[in-house]
């Protein structure tokens, strides 16, 4: 598999992992890497973050749409 970002600009890249979000292939280059909180449900429906995070790989695209701020109505 091919990066897509590389493929957008006619450049021929292998892929190194996947988007998390959109899966589309990304190159060494494209890749955003970012520690992804684990949670679990505990009695009284309160939710815990657990110690270790889990990792999570972005694309550029991603990484910024989930990273905007919240906006309230």
């Amino acid at each position: 598999m091919n990066c897509y970002e590389c493929a957008q600009r006619k450049v021929e890249r292998l892929a190194v992992g996947l988007c998390h979000n959109c899966s589309a292939g990304l190159c060494h280059e494209h890749v955003f890497e970012r520690p992804r909180d684990i949670t679990t449900t505990v009695p009284l429906g309160r939710i815990v973050t657990l110690p270790i995070a889990a990792r999570e790989i972005l694309c550029h695209v991603c990484k910024n749409a989930l990273e905007q701020r919240r906006r309230v109505a």
